[in-house]
């Protein structure tokens, strides 16, 4: 059980989000569910700057709803297999070309991980990408991939905004009544923490605590982690809901 999402700023970034939140049985903890994608590798002395820069030349990032073993799975097997193309094109004295080849890699192990592991409803998993490639004038790419039962998930471009798990109705209704295409990331914070704090106080199972990557805001190529305490301090300062809507509402006059 989850809310995950992302929202994009308009100064070149993406902010992805979750709650810390796991349930197994009737046991809670917290765990993880943003990664960086790794897949390290010996580059030979010898190899050329060409290749050198291209080996971690675009930066993946992936954030997992739902049940965390399987996306744990997914997670691991599109490592694994991105490692492979790295490997053998290290190995070979060749850039690494990754530009064109991670979609197909992503979707044939997300769909390899459905029609495995995904039999019930409680196996599904929803999946958030940000693609950040090394150029800072490119900005970052958006996904979306929802593994269902019987299904063949596919990485659907998300332009501005996306939220999945079981939080996911408040999420929606909250980015479509807050979120301003036209905002910096750090107004993103502010707007994601409002969510986050708004999903865990009315949403069952989703969780206080979370966690928030802020990906190349600023055209910066570089990456702001938000932990749980931080997220805490944005959310402790921002204004309830009530305190702010409520006093407003009372007060309109509906006199003719």
């Amino acid at each position: 059980m989850t809310l995950i999402g992302a929202m994009r700023s308009m100064t070149g970034g993406i902010l992805l989000y979750s709650d810390l939140e796991m349930i197994s049985g009737a046991v809670k903890s917290e765990t993880q569910k943003i990664y960086r994608l790794r897949w390290p590798v010996n580059i030979p002395p010898n190899s050329s700057t060409e290749v050198k820069l291209s080996v971690d030349g675009i930066q993946i990032f992936i954030a997992g709803s739902n049940n965390s073993a399987i996306f744990a799975k997914a997670r691991i097997e599109i490592e694994q297999e991105i490692g492979h193309l790295v490997k053998h094109a290290i190995t070979n004295g060749e850039p690494v070309e990754l530009e064109h080849g991670y979609v197909p890699i992503i979707e044939s192990c997300l769909q390899r991980t459905a029609q495995t592991y995904i039999k019930t409803p409680s196996d599904e998993i929803g999946c958030i990408l940000v693609v950040q490639f090394p150029l800072v004038t490119h900005a970052p790419i958006l996904y979306y991939a929802n593994c269902a039962v019987g299904g063949s998930p596919l990485l659907q471009p998300i332009e501005f905004y996306v939220n999945d798990g079981i939080g996911y109705m408040l999420g929606n209704y909250l980015s479509r009544r807050l979120y301003n295409q036209n905002m910096s990331g750090e107004q993103l914070i502010k707007v994601a923490a409002f969510i986050l704090r708004e999903a865990s106080e009315c949403v069952a199972n989703v969780g206080a605590a979370a966690e928030m990557y802020l990906i190349n805001e600023g055209w910066t190529n570089s990456t702001r982690i938000l932990g749980p305490d931080a997220v805490k301090t944005y959310q402790q300062k921002l204004p309830s809901l009530t305190n702010v809507l409520l006093p407003e509402l009372l007060a309109t006059d509906f006199a003719p």
